[in-house]
C-alpha cells in the first residue's frame, strides 16, 4: 500500500477498507449499470455493500435535477431506498438477478 500512488489518493476512509493479498491492493469501487448501481458504503463505522435501483424521475421532480446541456434528467440512482448487503458477493447476487430478469424480459420481447 505504501507504493501504490492509487491508494495515497484515497480518502482515509476508503484507504481502511482497502485490502492487500497476493502483492496487489484490493480497492473496493463502483459498480454503474443501466438499472442500478452496487457500490461501498458506511454503515456504523464497517463497509457493507449497498444496491440501488435506477428510478424514474417524474416530469415535475426533474427541476431538481438540472443536467450539463441545459436541460433535466429524468433518472436518477435511488440511494435513499438503497438495499444493504454484508458482503460484495450478496450484492453481486442482486445484480446477477436483475440481469437475469432484464434477459428474461428481452426474450420475452423477441
Amino acid at each position: 500500500k505504501e507504493d501504490n500512488e492509487m491508494y495515497k489518493t484515497l480518502p482515509e476512509e476508503m484507504q481502511s477498507w482497502s485490502k492487500e493479498a497476493n502483492g496487489r491492493v484490493w480497492i473496493p469501487s463502483m459498480i454503474t449499470l443501466p438499472f442500478g448501481t452496487l457500490y461501498p458504503i458506511n454503515i456504523e463505522g464497517e463497509m457493507k455493500w449497498g444496491f440501488a435501483e435506477m428510478v424514474d424521475i417524474t416530469e415535475e421532480e426533474q427541476k431538481d435535477y438540472p443536467n450539463e446541456q441545459g436541460g433535466f434528467y429524468n433518472k436518477r440512482i435511488d440511494t435513499d431506498n438503497a438495499k444493504v448487503y454484508e458482503t460484495f458477493l450478496e450484492g453481486m447476487v442482486e445484480v446477477n438477478s436483475r440481469l437475469k430478469e432484464k434477459e428474461k424480459q428481452k426474450e420475452e420481447r423477441s
